[in-house]
């Protein structure tokens, strides 16, 4: 069996990441909780995604959201059924289609960024001005070695 070697604060950096990424779960879940805006946190994704890049074909999303096409379009479909999202073909290719946000998915996704702006805040909050510069510099560090291909493509490397 091939042993990988690991850098010593590997196992406490995994799980500092892993109380991070819980937490915006947790806000996810609350989101798609609340019967008010009627997602499930699938659905709230894919808004998300829409928000912040703007456009996009199914296979984007799909690779996005490391789900299959199939997946996209029933999301798509029940997302345009609640009026949140909408298919538009485009002009130059009549076999490209984009999906957008409609104004009432922005109004969404406005609400859901709010949360978690408020969620990054409190984090953000517990460190003084120069911690929290320091902070952004190393977390697009990291945010770019992250970026990169995995150290690991497979789990049969790991046994390998």
């Amino acid at each position: 069996m091939n042993k990988l070697s690991y850098h010593p604060r590997s196992s406490e950096l995994r799980l500092h990441f892993r109380e991070i990424v819980n937490g915006f779960k947790l806000n996810d879940a609350l989101c798609a909780n609340d019967e008010s805006l009627n997602v499930s946190v699938q659905e709230l994704h894919v808004i998300e995604l829409l928000g912040d890049l703007g456009p996009q074909m199914m296979r984007e999303l799909s690779e996005h959201l490391f789900v299959a096409v199939n997946t996209v379009t029933n999301l798509v479909d029940h997302l345009e059924r609640k009026q949140l999202a909408e298919r538009i073909r485009s002009t130059e290719d009549r076999r490209v289609i984009h999906v957008k946000l409609t104004d009432q998915g922005k109004q969404l996704y406005d609400a859901i960024t709010a949360i978690h702006f408020q969620f990054c805040s409190k984090m953000l909050g517990s460190l003084n001005e120069d911690e929290q510069d320091i902070l952004m510099v190393l977390m697009r560090k990291i945010a770019r070695s992250a970026s990169k291909r995995p150290a690991v493509s497979s789990v049969e490397q790991l046994e390998g």
